[in-house]
């Protein structure tokens, strides 16, 4: 078989240049896929009878915890037990079953939570089902209702929170009763 001219060269080239493209087609479709290599989890860490003393902005944060397992940035512990002694004289004392601690953010998170404050006016107890530690508001927040209560009144709502310097907010179905010291 014979071309002529230039007709020919086109068509050999036209050819050899289609098998070359459907070759590099093909061995970039057989290759393997790259993957990003699986991320390793580090193994937890598991402390028991832990105590973490800590200076957050003026106030002294102690808290003791029977057993903590750390993953990452967050810390779940049980049995806990907090003492904050804040610059403005408030100490806190709170118990709880078991809570998270998120580092990073400076979040602390109770569950089934008691404490009591005591300030310069006196002292009241309080308990919640949850109590959040909101840092940019140093505040404790009770987002599924709480209960306090000191020698002369009683309340409770379904949500709140307490500040550091003890200043109580009750916000939905506030409850308060008051007690008749001389009966």
């Amino acid at each position: 078989m014979r071309f002529s001219g230039n007709r020919g060269f086109f068509m050999i080239a036209g050819a050899v240049l289609g098998l070359l493209f459907f070759l590099g087609l093909a061995r970039d479709l057989l290759l393997d896929r790259k993957t990003a290599p699986p991320v390793r989890e580090s193994p937890p860490i598991i402390v028991e009878g832990l105590e973490v003393y800590r200076d957050v902005d003026g106030d002294k944060w102690q808290l003791k915890a029977e057993n903590v397992v750390k993953r990452g940035d967050i810390s779940d512990a049980e049995a806990l037990f907090v003492v904050v002694d804040s610059s403005g004289g408030t100490v806190w004392t709170i118990r709880s079953e078991s809570g998270l601690i998120f580092e990073e953010a400076g979040d602390v998170l109770l569950e089934s939570a008691a404490g009591n404050v005591d300030y310069s006016g006196g002292d009241f107890q309080w308990t919640a089902p949850r109590a959040d530690w909101d840092p940019k508001r140093s505040m404790w927040i009770f987002p599924e209702g709480f209960e306090a209560r000191d020698e002369k009144l009683l309340f409770s709502g379904k949500k709140g929170g307490i500040t550091m310097a003890g200043a109580v907010r009750v916000e939905e179905g506030a409850v308060v009763t008051w007690k008749d010291p001389s009966r």
